[in-house]
Parts: C-alpha cells; structure tokens; sequence
C-alpha cells in the first residue's frame, strides 16, 4: 500500500512539474520533479525547452548545476557568459560531475577556445597577407608566421588559453586532444612574459603539456614516457 501511495505521488509530481516547465515555469516546474529519479526523461524534457533570455540562467541552474543536462548547461554558460566565467565554472562544478560528462563538457570548452584563437589568428594574417590561409589548420598557420607574435603578440586572454591546455587533460576524443596539442604549439611562441608556470608535472606549461597530448595522440610515445618519468624520479621521496 505504501508503495502504490508512492507510485501515485510521483506520477502526480511528474505531471504536475512537466506540466509547468511546458508553460515556462521552470524552477516551480522543477520543484515537482526533483523526487524522479528517471534522468533520461528529466534530460529529454529539459532539451525540450526553448531557450530565451528570460529563461537561460535558471536552464544552466537546472541542467548544469543539478546535472540534468550538463552539455546543455555548459554550451549555455559559453554562449551567455564567456570563456571566463565557463573556466571557473568547469573548476568549481564539472570536476565533481561523472567522468564521461565531465570529459565532454573539457572538449566543449577547448573547442571553444581553439575556434576563437584559429578565427582571430585567420584575420590577423588575412590582414597582414591581404587574404587569409588558403587551407591547413592553426598549427598550419603559426608555422612559418613569427611575425603573429612580435612585439608581445597575442590573440585571446592568455590565461584563458593556460586554462584551456590545463582542463583539456580531461578530454578523451582525439579531435580534442589534437586541439590541445596545437594550442600548445602557440602557447611556446608567447613572449616570456605570457608563460605561466603549472603545477608538477607540468611546470613548463606549454613544453609539457605538448609532450603529454603528442603521447596520447600516439606520436613520441616512448618520449612522452621518458619524459615524465625522469621527473617522478627528480622528486624526492618523502620519509615516514
């Protein structure tokens, strides 16, 4: 009896909190269907909404936040809220999330990031070369170009760019990896000044972090290996 008194209470919130997200309201709408535990009906009802300006903040609460719908969520904090604030969100919230999810949303991120420097580094040499790279990628492009990076050079937040190769570590797909490599390529080519230092293993951020994407896209691999080895065995051994 208790279990049928169950049933019935969750179908009554599943009806009632679709119900009100089908008219817009959200966070009532969510406040019924917090109790279901069908995940794949509560993703598909929230893929379901149309997205506004009124409504975007309280879907990146819900599908991100409550882990409804990350990809959703996280594609709604890049759109609406910036490189910044979608690195500091991946920090705070993504890492606790499972690690299939959380691999993905560093893909969305690190291919956001490659898109915006590829399409910045494209306009600064169509406008130095009076017509923009006829094909190749930005690895392509930066590679016979030192004149992209006189003078302090740079084409996007630096820190959003260590941000990225640090975060993209999570990524698993090899276009994502691929990606992180080539933002590694140019990060090397930044003044000294832009270089910022990561924690061990990867000190030397952008030296480091090549080696380690070159490795897991299967080129260098005895390197790589050699690489990271040599400083595990630098570290001392700590005594008990």
């Amino acid at each position: 009896k208790n279990r049928l008194l169950e049933d019935r209470l969750l179908d009554a919130c599943r009806e009632v909190g679709s119900a009100l997200v089908g008219q817009g309201q959200l966070q009532d709408g969510w406040m019924y269907l917090q109790p279901l535990s069908d995940r794949d009906y509560l993703k598909q009802l929230f893929e379901s909404v149309e997205i506004t300006e009124d409504n975007s903040d309280v879907m990146i609460d819900i599908c991100l936040g409550q882990g409804i719908a990350p990809e959703l969520g996280y594609g709604l904090v890049l759109s609406d809220h910036g490189t910044c604030n979608a690195i500091t969100v991946f920090d705070s919230q993504c890492v606790a999330l499972p690690h299939k999810e959380r691999s993905r949303l560093a893909e969305m991120l690190v291919q956001h990031v490659y898109d915006e420097l590829s399409e910045n580094v494209y306009r600064h040499i169509e406008e130095n070369e009076s017509a923009g790279p006829a094909e190749g990628s930005l690895a392509d492009w930066i590679a016979s170009r030192d004149w992209l990076f006189a003078s302090g050079g740079h084409h996007l937040d630096v820190t959003h760019l260590a941000s990225a190769v640090r975060i993209g570590r999570f990524s698993k797909q090899a276009s994502a990896l691929q990606s992180c490599y080539e933002l590694c390529l140019y990060g090397a080519q930044l003044a000294d000044d832009f270089q910022f230092a990561s924690p061990a293993p990867f000190e030397n951020t952008y030296l480091d972090h090549r080696i380690f994407y070159q490795a897991l896209l299967g080129t260098a691999v005895e390197e790589g290996i050699d690489h990271f080895r040599a400083k595990a065995f630098a570290q001392p051994i700590e005594q008990t």
